[in-house]
């Protein structure tokens, strides 16, 4: 991943560091628009994978339920039993925490929920594009106000 970042600024690297900055985010804008337009063709609110992957661990069934309120539960399987809080996003197996994914037990256990909306046990990073880079519309107007304010550093 760090070779194909160098890649991506070399360009940039002699530059001074307000001009790297900002050559970057002039890529992040370029490569979020490019992205944009190929995400306008999806479907649903996710990104195509993760509805995929939604899709797999939904079809696993061989659980055991025991609920202790309407948003916790402990979720036995064939192997391993996991405590599940779907109100914080937690499961004791430590999947759902270190994916922003529901894991296999969180699955099942939304899974007897009444109306199932995925996409709210999703962490946020995985949506269709929704937010955006803001523009630095005079890019030398900022860097006279750093300059003034960080002289030595630039």
């Amino acid at each position: 991943m760090s070779e194909s970042f160098h890649a991506w600024v070399e360009e940039a690297r002699s530059k001074f560091i307000v001009d790297l900055v900002d050559m970057i985010r002039v890529k992040l804008m370029e490569q979020r628009s490019q992205r944009k337009i190929i995400s306008a063709s999806w479907r649903g609110q996710l990104v195509p994978h993760v509805e995929e992957y939604i899709r797999d661990i939904t079809k696993k069934d061989h659980f055991i339920i025991r609920q202790s309120s309407s948003s916790r539960a402990e979720v036995e399987g064939i192997h391993e039993r996991h405590d599940v809080d779907i109100e914080m996003k937690v499961c004791s197996c430590g999947f759902w925490q270190l994916s922003g994914l529901p894991c296999i037990y969180s699955a099942a256990f939304i899974g007897t929920t009444q109306h199932i909306l995925w996409h709210t046990y999703v962490d946020d990073h995985y949506y269709l594009y929704r937010l955006s880079i803001n523009v630095l519309i005079n890019f030398h107007i900022y860097v006279m106000i750093v300059s003034k304010i960080l002289p030595y550093f630039l």
